[in-house]
């Protein structure tokens, strides 16, 4: 798999955005990312920002106070999440949806938008998820694809 990012990268011209093959010029799209992932990319635009105390936006939109070893700047732990937040027979209804937000960090920080850290995911998607109505009305889809033309550019 490696050796396949590392062509792929070696064939990308980043000021245009569109990688070289023998057959042609090839870009990502929008439209390729609402095939393959579904995510929407009609809605509010997603803007992020770090200008949160992190322990409240945790025990708020978590209910649990997260220890210090689990926090790396602002960024938490993918397994302390999955290992914290599980969901049972006798979960209540906010058990079920402090879950839910951990379940959607760690789909955005190991699938969606990961970082170089593999175990890692950025707090500041967790503001967003406070209502998940609103939070499935950004328009993630092109989120997605503009974060994928800056790592690939990096």
């Amino acid at each position: 798999m490696s050796a396949l990012i590392s062509t792929l990268i070696e064939r990308l011209r980043p000021e245009t955005h569109v990688f070289h093959f023998p057959c042609g010029e090839v870009a990502i799209t929008l439209e390729d990312v609402v095939y393959q992932l579904g995510d929407p990319i009609n809605g509010i635009p997603l803007v992020l920002r770090n200008t949160y105390s992190l322990n409240v936006v945790i025990l708020n939109l978590l209910g649990n106070e997260a220890p210090v070893d689990v926090i790396d700047g602002l960024r938490i732990l993918m397994t302390w999440l999955e290992i914290e937040f599980r969901v049972n027979e006798q979960s209540t209804e906010q058990e079920v949806i402090f879950a839910a937000r951990t379940y959607l960090m760690t789909l955005i920080g190991g699938i969606l938008l990961p970082d170089k850290s593999g175990n890692l995911v950025h707090t500041q998607y967790l503001p967003i998820m406070e209502d998940l109505v609103v939070c499935r009305q950004y328009s993630w889809g092109s989120t997605i694809l503009a974060f994928l033309y800056r790592e690939l550019c990096k």
